[in-house]
């Protein structure tokens, strides 16, 4: 059983570029007998022997190894091919987005829809859910764009999230009745329920709040502490939707704030107490 796929090649390249058995043999290093083995397919090359094979017939590495024989690509042959794929694959992505309008024309969107963008701020392209209402991108909790492989996995999501929304609208009415109610008999508010509170080093406070049994995530910017001006809940999942939580959207929001002062004031002070400490011990 032959151990190589290439020898009868390099045997027929010698031929042809009337190069001797002997000269390539002391090319690779190699004596005649095991030369001549290696054309007979009995031996295999190292991989920098077949490099140098490759180099010499001017032929692809790659396919001589695997018993074909082909021209190397060269740099300007390689940009063209690179060129001609991208090519290739922006017609694929104009397709596909053409495709994605039509079928979101024949069956329309109430909010979500799907589209191929190029976030030139966020520097990324692809495939993505778009927010009609908020005129945004869906974003995650990092408050980055949710981007998708393929224009089906974006179509599919946008047509959940439409759904969702969708169907939470229409039982708009009954839920806010339920909510008027519960405010009559209840005191109930979500800020109660808001836990889990994390500040990260990137200037957001993360946190958890529930509602009706379910806990979201959810993300408050902190740019301006000073003054509370910019400060701004960015996102609590999809919890927007949630008729609870929209009502309480302000109360959240003025929660975290005063949440975000306090938590200032208190570093303050224990940055206060910490120099005042230092400086007794500097003056002992």
């Amino acid at each position: 059983m032959n151990e190589n796929k290439y020898g009868g090649l390099i045997e027929k390249l010698r031929a042809i570029h009337n190069v001797s058995q002997d000269v390539l043999a002391n090319i690779l290093l190699l004596d005649s007998d095991t030369m001549a083995d290696v054309e007979q397919g009995k031996t295999l090359l190292s991989d920098s022997q077949l490099n140098i094979c490759s180099n010499i017939f001017d032929v692809s590495k790659f396919a001589l190894e695997n018993g074909e024989i082909r021209p190397r690509i060269k740099h300007a042959e390689l940009q063209f091919n690179i060129d001609r794929l991208l090519e290739q694959y922006k017609e694929t992505v104009e397709s596909q987005s053409f495709m994605l309008e039509a079928i979101q024309e024949v069956t329309p969107y109430e909010r979500y829809k799907a589209q191929y963008s190029d976030i030139k701020d966020s520097y990324i392209n692809g495939y993505f859910v778009f927010d009609e209402l908020k005129n945004d991108f869906v974003r995650d909790k990092d408050n980055f764009p949710v981007k998708y492989d393929t224009a089906k996995e974006a179509l599919e999501a946008a047509r959940r999230m439409d759904e969702l929304y969708k169907s939470r609208t229409q039982d708009k009415n009954i839920l806010d009745s339920d909510i008027e109610m519960k405010d009559e008999n209840v005191t109930y508010s979500v800020t109660q329920t808001i836990n889990n509170l994390e500040y990260d080093d990137e200037g957001y406070l993360h946190f958890t709040v529930e509602a009706d049994g379910y806990e979201l995530e959810g993300l408050f910017r902190i740019n301006d502490p000073e003054n509370g001006q910019n400060m701004e809940i960015v996102s609590i999942d999809y919890g927007y939707l949630h008729p609870e939580i929209k009502k309480q959207w302000g109360q959240i929001e003025d929660y975290l704030k005063n949440e975000v002062m306090q938590h200032m004031e208190k570093q303050n002070i224990e940055k206060n107490v910490s120099e005042t400490q230092e400086e007794a011990v500097v003056r002992l």
